[in-house]
């Protein structure tokens, strides 16, 4: 029966009769005979001629995509009714959903191995052969259906507590799909030239596949760019995996600077910190350099907010002036922490299963904003005496302000929550904090300036005594200047 049902299989495809074949073999009940039709009709593909082989494969194609939408589909209602539930503990929907998922990767897995011999077979076949309408539409369908795959694969809902998925596994399969989608490209672009096709996108309310039309030197871009971005997060991925030992070292030695920190042992936690980044730093692990700079911020805002609250009422008591290293301490990683979240905000691919990490950047850009918009506040609260030190330490500061609103302006971020000295939590306009900043930094850039000017005057023929009462009339002018500034 299963031979009868194999030939006549055949017979359909061999016939053009796609449909017909493909109804044949969605009645077939049992997986494992399932599985050993497909592998008979794979087989057919070999030594077949050219033309004869596009039929199998076009069939092949096509089946694996209905499984694949229709394993894509299933995830999202199990996925959809897990949400409805809370995320509560439901072990056989849990089970069902981890099934959609590695039904959705196999499907994946083995539409790239498709492609991959479908791939051979177009070198194999001469020039002439390939500028036939069949190997024309059987190219396009190729780059088509990869990009269809990439596009299920990047948009699956990946919840990773419940389908137990590394992100690894995802850019894996994303960089297979993209080496064969070059090659496919390459040759497409040989023999037809720089034609448009309808391309597809994923349409994320309704998570269906629409087509626009795209010229094929505009898809190869599209696709050198993706490539790029997939390359450098699985070299990010094996760079940990090549240091795990040392990671777990490093994590205990953060764990050891967070106790100190809980006993208010400041020096010693920074230490503890500090020494952990230099470890990073060497191993090239930016992921932990951020996580101690990132600890070090909190330490440093932990010792200056309470140095803040004993002394607040007293400004006479200078807390800058006593505290100046650990402000720059602050803003030295602050400025690290800023620079690691607009870095990896360019691999940042914009997909679901990139929610993750979107939601990360946008946390630590928030905490980190108001530490430091809150360290403006304490360090223009001790004013009186101001110099170029605090000048160019509040010029330092907004520009790291500048910097974390603008990763949240990348992530389209258009209001945030801050909770700031003096103020209950406020809403704000991310734009129009951005500009308010902006033009702060340019404020402050213009005192600095002046401040160099006045500097690098002829020096005074007067006595020494003029030239201290010149310069404190200069420092109570930009004193009067930082006051205005609403910081």
């Amino acid at each position: 029966m299963e031979k009868e049902l194999i030939n006549e299989i055949i017979t359909e495809i061999l016939q053009d009769q796609q449909n017909q074949a493909l109804s044949l073999i969605n009645k077939i009940a049992d997986s494992s005979m399932r599985s050993r039709v497909i592998e008979t009709i794979k087989h057919q593909t070999k030594g077949s001629p050219s033309l004869i082989a596009v039929k199998y494969y076009d069939f092949l194609f096509t089946d694996n995509h209905i499984r694949l939408y229709k394993s894509f589909q299933h995830s999202l209602e199990k996925a959809n009714q897990n949400l409805q539930n809370n995320f509560t503990e439901n072990k056989s929907l849990l089970a069902e959903l981890e099934k959609c998922y590695k039904e959705i990767f196999n499907n994946i897995y083995n539409s790239v191995e498709l492609y991959k011999e479908a791939l051979d077979l177009i070198e194999n076949t001469i020039h002439t052969t390939l500028q036939l309408p069949i190997f024309d539409n059987f190219i396009k369908n190729c780059i088509i259906k990869t990009e269809e795959s990439y596009r299920f694969l990047i948009n699956t809902p990946n919840i990773k507590k419940l389908a137990h998925l590394q992100d690894k596994s995802i850019l894996d399969s994303a960089w297979n799909i993209m080496e064969v989608q070059k090659s496919l490209l390459e040759h497409y672009m040989k023999t037809h030239g720089n034609l448009t096709l309808e391309y597809p996108t994923i349409d994320l309310e309704t998570y269906r596949c629409v087509y626009q039309p795209m010229a094929i030197s505009d898809i190869i871009n599209l696709n050198n760019s993706r490539s790029n971005v997939i390359n450098t997060r699985l070299l990010i991925h094996e760079r940990e995996l090549t240091y795990q030992e040392d990671t777990v070292l490093i994590k205990d030695s953060l764990d050891s600077g967070d106790q100190l920190l809980f006993q208010k042992k400041y020096n010693e936690a920074y230490d503890q910190y500090h020494q952990t980044k230099e470890i990073a730093k060497e191993l090239n692990l930016n992921r932990w350099i951020f996580w101690s700079s990132y600890k070090i911020v909190v330490n440093c805002y932990t010792q200056l907010s309470e140095l803040y609250e004993m002394h607040g009422k007293n400004k006479s008591n200078n807390l800058f002036e006593k505290q100046q290293a650990t402000f720059y301490n602050l803003l030295i990683n602050a400025e690290e922490i800023a620079n690691y979240l607009l870095e990896e905000h360019s691999w940042y691919l914009e997909y679901n299963f990139d929610y993750e990490m979107q939601d990360f950047y946008i946390k630590h850009s928030k905490l980190t904003l108001e530490t430091l918009i809150n360290t403006c506040s304490v360090t223009t609260n001790f004013s009186q005496k101001s110099n170029k030190p605090i000048i160019e330490y509040l010029s330092y500061n907004v520009s790291i302000i500048n910097k974390l609103l603008s990763n949240l302006v990348a992530h389209n971020i258009e209001d945030i929550q801050l909770d700031l000295l003096g103020t209950n939590s406020v809403t704000y306009n991310v734009q129009e904090l951005l500009a308010h900043y902006s033009q702060k930094l340019t404020y402050l850039d213009q005192i600095t300036s002046s401040n160099k000017i006045s500097e690098t005057k002829e020096p005074s023929t007067q006595k020494d005594k003029s030239a201290s009462w010149e310069q404190k009339i200069s420092n109570e002018r930009i004193a009067e200047k930082m006051a205005s500034l609403s910081l």
